[in-house]
């Protein structure tokens, strides 16, 4: 089936690329225990399966899918509450590490505003050197 053929013979036509499966970093330990590809989690979640989170979570990444990741997670502590959940004491701490600056971030600006409003700590910029980490503002 052509291309063409389909944009005539459906009133819409979406194509959705994406990875369906995590990416290592090839860092030591990265398939060891507690460590999940966020693909994964984002499956399990949309399946209702049951995950395993510890209380300090580092989300690896700077676009969309590392915000997914992160504010799922959010989400996994109180569905309904999740923009306060990660604020409460004796909660989950979620950070997203990523070698981009915010202003080099290719996740969408709503992404990474609803994630700081969600709680996430964003630390960036580690692309350019340890000492460039930023914190998101609370």
């Amino acid at each position: 089936m052509t291309f063409a053929e389909l944009r005539r013979t459906h009133a819409a036509v979406l194509i959705a690329v994406g990875a369906k499966r995590p990416r290592g970093l090839g860092l030591p330990g990265e398939s060891g225990p507690g460590v999940n590809g966020g693909v994964d989690l984002l499956r399990a979640v949309a399946l209702g399966e049951r995950f395993a989170l510890g209380h300090r979570v580092v989300v690896i990444g700077g676009g969309n899918v590392a915000y997914d990741v992160a504010r799922t997670v959010v989400r996994q502590i109180a569905y309904d509450t999740a923009r306060t959940a990660a604020r409460l004491p004796g909660q989950r701490t979620i950070r997203l590490v990523s070698l981009e600056t915010l202003e080099e971030m290719p996740a969408d600006t709503i992404e990474i505003v609803e994630g700081d409003e969600e709680g996430i700590e964003r630390l960036g910029g580690f692309g350019r050197s340890r000492s460039g980490a930023t914190r998101a503002a609370a």
